[in-house]
């Protein structure tokens, strides 16, 4: 092989080698941890207004997400933080939402994933998050919009939990 390694049936030999480049550290996400979690199953935190169903995968897999069954489905979630993660699930009929923090528009999020999820694949995505924002009370409002992906078979919505970050100074 190129670089001294050599293959002998299912013996893969790597031969150590010295980096030719070292970079200078980068640190992405400095003095920030996240300080907690509120699954759908917690549903005293979260607010469903619309047609949401239950979902479980199962077959190891006993989360609980909410799938937002038809479009104009909303929730609503408070936290206190200076970031969010909305965890749920892409699928061949993931639909497309709004997502809202503190009252104003951030962005639209298309949960169209090209194939069937399936348990382990693409459930537990990151749907939506947000970063640096003050250290105070938050809501993070998701609305399913009509407008969906032309490749997309419908417009589901489903999400399992939010991660809230908090930065230490």
């Amino acid at each position: 092989m190129a670089n001294g390694g050599h293959i002998n049936g299912d013996i893969y030999k790597i031969k150590t080698q010295q980096p030719s480049f070292i970079g200078k550290f980068e640190q992405s996400f400095p003095h920030m941890s996240m300080s907690y979690q509120v699954q759908v199953r917690d549903s005293s935190m979260w607010t469903f207004k619309g047609k949401w169903n239950d979902f479980v995968y199962g077959d190891g897999d006993p989360d609980l997400y909410k799938m937002a069954m038809q479009t104009g489905a909303s929730l609503e979630i408070p936290f206190q933080g200076t970031g969010v993660s909305l965890l749920g699930s892409w699928n061949v009929d993931g639909g497309r939402a709004n997502v809202y923090v503190d009252g104003k528009f951030v962005r639209k999020i298309d949960t169209y994933y090209r194939e069937e999820a399936g348990k382990y694949d693409v459930n537990r995505a990151h749907l939506f998050h947000i970063l640096n924002l003050k250290q105070e009370n938050h809501v993070l409002i998701l609305v399913v919009t009509e407008d969906k992906n032309p490749k997309s078979t419908g417009h589901k919505i489903g999400v399992e939990r939010i991660v809230v970050y908090t930065t230490q100074k």
